[in-house]
């Protein structure tokens, strides 16, 4: 979650990269990502992270999420 906050923080192109528009984080446990899925339409993906998780599980879920969704 703290490397999610940086990057939006930063205005990451990283996150422009993978589609990412928006990226709420809600305490410890809850990433909200709002992406951009082509032809003007957007998707909400919420994550629940488990306190054991790192920073990095996070992100490659959200990538798995994403390359999932977007085709």
């Amino acid at each position: 979650a703290e490397k999610l906050i940086k990057l939006a923080a930063n205005n990451s192109n990283e996150l422009s990269e993978l589609g990412v528009l928006s990226v709420q984080v809600e305490g410890k446990e809850l990433i909200k990502l709002s992406i951009d899925i082509g032809e003007g339409k957007t998707q909400q993906v919420v994550i629940h992270q488990h306190t054991d998780n790192s920073t990095n599980s996070v992100l490659q879920k959200a990538n798995q999420l994403l390359n999932t969704q977007v085709h």
